[in-house]
C-alpha cells in the first residue's frame, strides 16, 4: 500500500505531500490538469533512469519520496538483494523510498535511507504495484504474459515454482550451450591439437626455467663481446707490473729499501715502510686474480657461440609471438600446455557434462510437468470465471477462452511445455479468434480489469483512464468493478467519468494554479459531500441547469455508495 507520496521540484510541481489511503482513491480533474505527473512520479520511483528534464525549472535537482507498507514478498526480496540492513530500520512494516536527481544527472535511490542501485528498483517496483494505462494493456496481448496471468490465477506456489523452473532451465541451457561449443571445439580438435603441440614443442626445446635468463644472457654476451679488448688491457697491466725494464715491482722494492734506509735516521720511517709492503703484496694479489680471470675469460670466450645461439633462439620464439619478456613466452607454454591437456581430455569432459545435461533435463521435464498440469486445471477454471464476468461489463454476448495447449518435449523452453493464447469473440456468430485479432481498445480494457478483479493481489493497482471510449451503463459497470477491486487492494484510478469517480472511497482533485510567473499543480483530497459533488458536476459537459445536474451527481453517489455497502456484505 501507498501511504505517503512526497514530489518535490518535480516539473511543475514545487512542493507536494500527498497521503492515500486504503480503498479506491480516484484523481480527477480537467485534461492537462497534471493528473498523469502524479501517476509518472510513482513510477519514476522504481525506473532506472531519470531524464533530468523532469527537474522544475529553475531548481537544482528532483526529489520524490513514497512510503509504503511492505509484504513478505518484499522482505524475501530485500533479503534476496542482502538489503538486510533496510529490514532492521523498518518502521511499522513500512519502507520510504527515496530519489533525487540533479542537473549534473547524478541519480541517488535509498531505502530507509540506506543507499541502492536504481537497477533493482524495476524488480521491487513489480512487487509493490502494477500500473496499467493504454500502454500497459497491450502487454495483454503477447501470448507468454497471457500464459504468467494463467500461473498467478494459479497462485504464490505456481508463480514460484515456475520461478525454479526458470532458474533451473537457465543452468540447462547453459550447459547445453556449453555441450555445443566443446562438440565444435572437439570437431576441429585434430587440427588445432597439432597446432599447440607444434607451437608448445617449439617453446619447450629451449627449456625455459628463469624469467631473468635473457637479460642475463645479454649481460655475459656484452662482456664476452669486449673480451679482446680486456685481454689487453690486462696484459698491459701485468706488463707494466712485472715485466717492463721500470715494473712497478722493481718499483715498490725501491721504493722500500730507500725507506728503510731513512729509518736508519728516524724510526718514523719504519712505519712506512711497512705499509708500501703491504700495498706490494695487495697488489701482487690483484695481478694474481687479473691473471686467473684471463684464464677463466678464455673458456667463456670459447662459450661465446653458444650464448649467442642461445639468446638468438630464445629471441626468435618471444617475437614469434609478439612477446615482450621471457617471462611472458613462459606464461605462453604454460597456457598452451593446459589447452593441450584440456582439447585431450575432452572427450572425457563431454561425456560427464552429457550425463550431467541429461539428469537436469529430467529434472526440468518433471517440474515442466507440473507446471503444465495445474495450468490445464486452472486455464479452464480462469475461462469461466471471465465467461461469467464478461457480462457484468455489457459484453453479454461475447465469449472468452484460455487455450493452453500441451507442448512436445522437444519443445522445452524457458516457460515450461505450454503454449497459451487468450481468445474471443465479441458477438454471437463470430468465430473465436486470438485477442490481438479481435478486440477493440474498449473491450480490451475491460478484459484486463476483469483479470485484475480474478488475480487480485496485495499489490497497488494503479489505472490510468482504463474507462476511455465509455459511457453511460459500461461506466457505471467498470465502476462497481473499480470499487470490488478496492475491498482486496488500494486502487488508485486516474478518470474523467463521474459514473466511475462515484464509487470513490477517496476523491482527489488535481488542478493547475497560474500567476504571473509560474505555474503550481493542486493536488486536494475531498472531504464533503458537497465537494465531491461539485468536482463531479465538472466532469460533466456544460450544464445549463447546475441544479439538476448537482441533483443528478447527489443521487449518483448516494446510489454508488449503497451499492457498495451491499458489495461489502458478499
Amino acid at each position: 500500500m501507498l501511504l505517503e507520496l512526497r514530489i518535490k521540484n518535480y516539473l511543475i510541481i514545487d512542493d507536494l505531500s500527498v497521503n492515500l489511503r486504503n480503498g479506491l482513491n480516484i484523481l480527477t480533474g480537467e485534461t492537462g490538469s497534471g493528473k498523469s505527473i502524479i501517476l509518472e512520479a510513482i513510477d519514476g520511483l522504481f525506473c532506472t533512469r531519470l531524464n533530468t528534464d523532469l527537474i522544475r525549472l529553475g531548481a537544482e535537482k528532483a526529489y520524490l519520496e513514497g512510503t509504503f507498507s511492505i509484504n513478505s514478498a518484499v522482505r524475501e526480496w530485500l533479503l534476496e538483494q542482502e538489503l538486510d540492513e533496510v529490514l532492521e530500520t523498518e518502521i511499522d512494516e513500512n519502507i520510504i523510498i527515496s530519489r533525487e536527481i540533479s542537473l549534473k544527472g547524478n541519480s541517488r535511490v535509498r531505502i530507509n535511507g540506506i543507499l541502492v542501485s536504481a537497477k533493482q528498483m524495476p524488480e521491487l517496483g513489480d512487487l509493490l504495484l502494477e500500473i496499467h494505462g493504454q500502454s500497459s494493456e497491450q502487454n495483454l496481448l503477447k501470448n507468454k504474459n497471457q500464459l504468467y496471468f494463467v500461473d498467478e490465477f494459479y497462485g504464490a506456489l505456481q508463480v514460484q515454482l515456475r520461478k525454479n523452473y526458470k532458474n533451473k532451465y537457465t543452468e540447462w541451457f547453459n550447459l547445453k550451450s556449453e555441450i555445443e561449443k566443446d562438440y565444435l571445439l572437439l570437431r576441429e580438435r585434430e587440427k588445432e591439437l597439432d597446432y599447440l603441440n607444434f607451437q608448445f614443442e617449439e617453446i619447450k626445446v629451449l627449456e625455459l626455467e628463469d624469467e631473468n635468463e635473457e637479460i642475463n644472457l645479454k649481460k655475459k654476451i656484452d662482456k664476452l663481446s669486449k673480451a679482446e679488448q680486456i685481454k689487453e688491457l690486462i696484459s698491459q697491466i701485468t706488463f707494466i707490473f712485472n715485466e717492463a725494464e721500470d715494473n712497478t715491482t722493481a718499483q715498490f722494492g725501491k721504493i722500500y729499501r730507500q725507506l728503510q734506509e731513512c729509518t736508519r735516521y728516524d724510526e718514523t720511517f719504519s712505519n712506512y715502510a711497512k705499509q708500501v709492503s703491504v700495498v706490494q703484496e695487495q697488489m701482487t694479489d690483484i695481478m694474481s686474480e687479473l691473471e686467473d680471470y684471463v684464464e677463466s675469460f678464455d673458456q667463456e670466450i670459447e662459450d661465446l657461440n653458444m650464448l649467442n645461439q642461445r639468446s638468438n633462439s630464445i629471441q626468435k620464439i618471444r617475437r614469434k609471438h609478439g612477446l615482450q619478456s621471457l617471462a611472458e613466452l613462459i606464461k605462453l607454454q604454460n597456457e598452451l600446455e593446459n589447452k593441450i591437456n584440456n582439447l585431450q581430455n575432452l572427450s572425457l569432459n563431454l561425456e560427464t557434462k552429457e550425463k550431467k545435461l541429461n539428469s537436469q533435463k529430467k529434472e526440468l521435464l518433471d517440474l515442466a510437468e507440473k507446471l503444465s498440469a495445474n495450468r490445464l486445471l486452472k486455464a479452464k477454471e480462469l475461462t469461466e470465471k471471465i465467461n461469467i464476468e464478461l457480462e457484468s461489463l455489457s459484453l453479454k454476448a461475447a465469449e472468452f477462452k484460455v487455450d493452453c495447449q500441451k507442448l512436445s518435449d522437444n519443445q522445452l523452453n524457458s516457460d515450461g511445455l505450454n503454449k497459451v493464447e487468450f481468445l474471443f469473440r465479441a458477438n454471437q456468430g463470430d468465430i473465436l479468434r486470438p485477442l490481438n485479432k479481435a478486440v477493440s481498445g474498449g473491450e480490451l480494457s475491460r478484459i484486463m480489469l476483469l483479470l485484475k478483479v480474478i488475480l487480485s493481489t496485495d499489490n497497488i493497482i494503479i489505472f490510468d483512464e482504463i474507462d476511455t471510449g465509455t459511457s453511460g451503463k459500461v461506466s457505471r459497470l467498470i465502476g462497481e468493478k473499480l470499487a470490488k477491486l478496492a475491498f482486496k487492494q488500494q486502487v488508485l484510478c486516474v478518470t474523467h467519468q463521474p459514473l466511475v469517480a462515484a464509487f470513490a472511497d477517496f476523491h482527489y482533485t488535481v488542478s493547475k494554479v497560474h500567476n504571473e510567473t509560474d505555474t503550481k499543480l493542486q493536488f486536494k483530497l475531498l472531504e464533503t459531500l458537497e465537494e465531491q459533488i461539485s468536482a463531479l458536476v465538472d466532469l460533466m459537459s456544460d450544464q445549463k441547469d447546475k441544479t439538476l445536474a448537482k441533483q443528478y451527481i447527489q443521487e449518483l453517489i448516494i446510489s454508488s455508495k449503497a451499492q457498495k455497502l451491499e458489495m461489502s456484505k458478499l
